[in-house]
């Protein structure tokens, strides 16, 4: 992979609390015509999202 076309991201693979957020490298995705790409520079993660993640139960 070019290196130049990755991106961090932090993903969650699994139901659980905060140890499942996951930092990665992964690819730029595809941007069509008609789509946008909007590039984020800082976010936050509200703690009370997190607990509930962590209380969700997998469905299917």
């Amino acid at each position: 992979m070019d290196s130049a076309k990755l991106m961090r991201a932090i993903r969650i693979h699994e139901y659980g609390g905060q140890h499942t957020l996951v930092e990665e490298q992964v690819t730029l995705p595809f941007v069509d015509a008609d789509d946008v790409l909007i590039a984020v520079q800082n976010t936050s993660v509200n703690p009370v999202s997190i607990q509930w993640i962590g209380k969700c139960e997998k469905v299917g």
